[in-house]
C-alpha cells in the first residue's frame, strides 16, 4: 500500500504554495527557491485533472525546470468514485493509487519514456491524489482524432515493447496487490461489471438489436471472464489505457513520445495495450497501412530487450485478442465517468474503428480460442 504523508499535499492548483514547490525541487537536488508561479489547465483527462505550473525562480541551478505539471483528482462524483475504486476488485488499488505507485515504484524499471516525478501523495481513503511531474516541453499533446506521423507510430511501438519486456512473464512479487496477475474470481467479477456496462451502453447509444455492434457486444460479454484472465497467455506490466490521448510528442525531433496517465497500470496480457492502441486509438486506414511494420518494430524491440520465446506471429495473435481492450474502454467510460461532448465523440469514433478491426483480424474467433474458466 502507499505510505500516506503526515499532512495532505495541495490537491488543486489553488492550494499550491511556493514553499511546497521549493521543498519539492530542493528534495530533488535543485538549489533553488520558487518565488511565484502561474497555472493553466491542460489535458483531456476524464478521471484526473492537470495544470501546468510556470515557475518564477531564485537561484543559480541551471538544471531546474521552469515549468511542472500538477495532476490531481477531477471534480465530479462519478469520476472521483471511479478513481477511488478502479476496476472494482476487492483488495486491489484504485486508479489514483495505481498511478501514484507507478511513479513511486515502477517508472524506473521500464524502458519507456515517462515523466519524472517530483512529488506524490494520496489521501487515506484514496479518493484524492496529487502528482508533481516533469513538464514535457516542447511537445504536442496527442489527440485521438489526429493520427501520429509514421515515425512517431514506430516510436509508440518501441515504447510499448520497452514497457512490456522488463516484467515479461514475471516473476511477479507474491502478495503485491498491484503486480499480482488476474485471478479467475476477478475474471468472473469483471464479467458481471462489463455486462452492466454493456447494457448501459446499449441504451445510451441506442444500439439496434441484431446489428453488428449488438452481436459484438453480446459475444464479448459471454467471454469477458476468460478475456480478462487470458490464462495461458504471457503476462506483463501494461499501461491499460495506451492510446494517443495519453502521449506527448516532443517537437525537438525525437520520435518516441512520452507516455502519461498511468492510472490503469496493472499486470495483464500485453495484447491489451497493442489492441487498445492499434485497434481503437488510430484511424482504420492508418492501421491497415502500417500494422505489419508496426508489429515488426514492436517484436524487434521485445527481442532486443530479452524476450526470446515470443514470435512475430504471436504478436499478431496478441493484437487480435487485445483489440477488445478498445471495447472495454468504449463501454466502460460511458458509465464510469462524467461524460462530456468529447467523451461521446471518442466513444463513437472508437466503436467505428473497432468494428473494422474485429472484422479485419477475425478477433471474435480469438475469443473462442481462450479456455473457459473453471
Amino acid at each position: 500500500m502507499v505510505n500516506h504523508a503526515r499532512a495532505p499535499a495541495p490537491t488543486t492548483a489553488a492550494d499550491v504554495t511556493v514553499a511546497w514547490l521549493t521543498q519539492c525541487l530542493q528534495q530533488a537536488g535543485h538549489d533553488v527557491e520558487v518565488t511565484d508561479f502561474r497555472a493553466e489547465s491542460i489535458g483531456n483527462g476524464m478521471v484526473g485533472a492537470a495544470q501546468r505550473l510556470m515557475l518564477t525562480l531564485d537561484g543559480v541551478d541551471a538544471s531546474v525546470p521552469e515549468t511542472l505539471v500538477l495532476k490531481y483528482s477531477r471534480d465530479g462524483a462519478a469520476s472521483r468514485r471511479t478513481g477511488r475504486v478502479g476496476y472494482g476488485f476487492a483488495g486491489r488499488p484504485g486508479f489514483y493509487e495505481r498511478e501514484v505507485r507507478f511513479y513511486r515504484d515502477l517508472a524506473s524499471k521500464i524502458e519507456a519514456r515517462v515523466p519524472r516525478s517530483y512529488a506524490h501523495w494520496i489521501a487515506p481513503d484514496c479518493d484524492q491524489f496529487v502528482l508533481l511531474l516533469e513538464d514535457i516541453s516542447p511537445a504536442q499533446p496527442g489527440d485521438e482524432f489526429t493520427a501520429p506521423q509514421p515515425t512517431e507510430l514506430h516510436g509508440v511501438m518501441t515504447n510499448l515493447a520497452g514497457l512490456h519486456a522488463p516484467l515479461w512473464s514475471g516473476p511477479f512479487p507474491a502478495g503485491d496487490n498491484l503486480l499480482e496477475p488476474p485471478t479467475a474470481a476477478e475474471g468472473q467479477h469483471y464479467q458481471r461489471i462489463i455486462s452492466r456496462n454493456v447494457e448501459h451502453f446499449r441504451t445510451a447509444m441506442a444500439v439496434e438489436p441484431g446489428s453488428a455492434t449488438d452481436r459484438v457486444l453480446g459475444r464479448f460479454v459471454e467471454r469477458a471472464d476468460r478475456w480478462w484472465v487470458s490464462a495461458g497467455q504471457p503476462m506483463s506490466l501494461v499501461h491499460g489505457d495506451y492510446r494517443v490521448d495519453n502521449m506527448l510528442f516532443p517537437t525537438d525531433g525525437a520520435n518516441r513520445p512520452v507516455v502519461v496517465d498511468w492510472q490503469t497500470a496493472l499486470v495483464a496480457h500485453p495484447g491489451r495495450d497493442l489492441g487498445g492502441f492499434l485497434g481503437a486509438s488510430i484511424p482504420t486506414e492508418v492501421r491497415r497501412e502500417h500494422q505489419d511494420d508496426l508489429l515488426r518494430t514492436y517484436h524487434g524491440r521485445l527481442t532486443e530487450l530479452g524476450v526470446s520465446d515470443h514470435s512475430l506471429q504471436d504478436c499478431v495473435t496478441d493484437l487480435r485478442l487485445g483489440a477488445f481492450q478498445g471495447l472495454h474502454h468504449t463501454t466502460s467510460i460511458a458509465r464510469a465517468v462524467d461524460m462530456n461532448d468529447r467523451g461521446w465523440q471518442l466513444v463513437t469514433t472508437w466503436l467505428d474503428r473497432l468494428l473494422a478491426t474485429f472484422e479485419d483480424l477475425d478477433s471474435l474467433d480469438a475469443l473462442d480460442d481462450l479456455e473457459a474458466l473453471s
